[in-house]
């Protein structure tokens, strides 16, 4: 089988880490052939490194620049010219009127499930389908590395250190009490030390190290393992949360708001994480979070619960029996299956 994977951009984070995930797990696992495909039209940072490992396809429309049926004739085009069998498209979630009608298609909603469409319609999270009465869903892959440099030393951490870090979007770093208590904490703890992977500045001070986004899964790991604790403080929640997950892989723990009180919030970390979370409330639960906690204790907890469950051959597994099986039955030709529901 050809298999297409679609994503609007191919960005430095998860628009262009997560389909070349699945590339490579289906390529390995199932030895079928398959191609990522962009809009020409994107920024793209991370297509050059994708197209040394995948064929990259490209059309020259984009979902916020034309209208819905230009973007889907496109993308109809690209599939007769490359007799793709089956299109992977991930989304916000929303029938955006792109998906083409002339091969079967597996829509992968990131962020909600009102609209089923395509031949097969599944979140990125059994919390998400959960949340909107969807029977499906497809996780994303989790894998870590080892650490292949010090990154403590070259930044010039102390080796007796508590070293709190966070990567993941520029602006979803956004609960403003928490950027209160990490000052907080710094005053109360001298020996603890925050870096700031990819997020935006938010304090001054001495023990507070901000670094640019890295390119590789390497370098991203490296920074990881620079890490004793995972600070997240995203206000929406998240529907997956792959940050979270790479820290859990790298046995790291992830201190994360509760979300209390907040009927929207979404909950996928915390119900992935479990009992292995460190969950605050407030700014006083952090603060005291910050301040006791023992780098000794956290060595001795294994705090990975996202590698077995979410590795590549079990979500290639997943992959197969929900979007390639479910879509398996011949469509007529400019037609599209209903959402296939239990």
């Amino acid at each position: 089988m050809k298999i297409a994977i679609h994503s609007n951009a191919l960005d430095q984070r998860g628009t262009g880490k997560v389909p070349c995930d699945y590339a490579r797990g289906l390529r390995a696992h199932t030895g079928h052939e398959v191609v990522i495909v962009t809009s020409a039209l994107s920024a793209n940072e991370s297509l050059p490194r994708v197209a040394r490992e995948f064929p990259v396809l490209t059309y020259d429309r984009k979902i916020d620049l034309h209208p819905p049926g230009e973007v889907r004739a496109a993308l109809e085009q690209v599939v007769r010219r490359e007799r793709i069998e089956f299109m992977h498209l991930i989304k916000y979630g929303h029938d955006d009127g792109i998906t083409p009608g002339n091969c079967a298609t597996g829509v992968h909603c990131v962020f909600v499930m009102t609209q089923p469409h395509g031949s097969v319609y599944a979140g990125v999270s059994a919390t998400l389908a959960r949340k909107f009465g969807q029977p499906r869903h497809v996780p994303h892959i989790i894998s870590g590395l080892p650490p292949a440099q010090d990154l403590r030393g070259r930044l010039g951490l102390p080796t007796d250190a508590l070293v709190i870090g966070r990567h993941g979007g520029l602006e979803t770093f956004d609960l403003p009490f928490v950027h209160a208590a990490v000052g907080a904490a710094l005053a109360r703890r001298p020996d603890l030390w925050f870096v700031f992977l990819s997020t935006r500045k938010f304090l001054e001070h001495e023990r507070v190290i901000h670094l640019p986004w890295v390119e590789t899964e390497q370098e991203k790991f490296d920074f990881i393992h620079a890490c004793d604790a995972m600070l997240h403080a995203r206000a929406m929640g998240e529907t997956f949360g792959l940050a979270v997950g790479e820290f859990s892989a790298a046995n790291k723990p992830v201190l994360t708001w509760s979300g209390r009180g907040h009927a929207g919030y979404d909950r996928a970390h915390l119900d992935l994480l479990g009992s292995k979370a460190l969950q605050y409330h407030q700014q006083a639960d952090l603060v005291g979070l910050l301040v006791k906690l023992d780098r000794r204790f956290l060595r001795s907890i294994n705090w990975d619960v996202y590698t077995q469950r979410f590795g590549e051959a079990a979500v290639i597994r997943q992959y197969q029996e929900v979007f390639l099986s479910s879509a398996a039955a011949p469509l007529a030709p400019g037609r599209q299956l209903a959402a296939i529901r239990p």
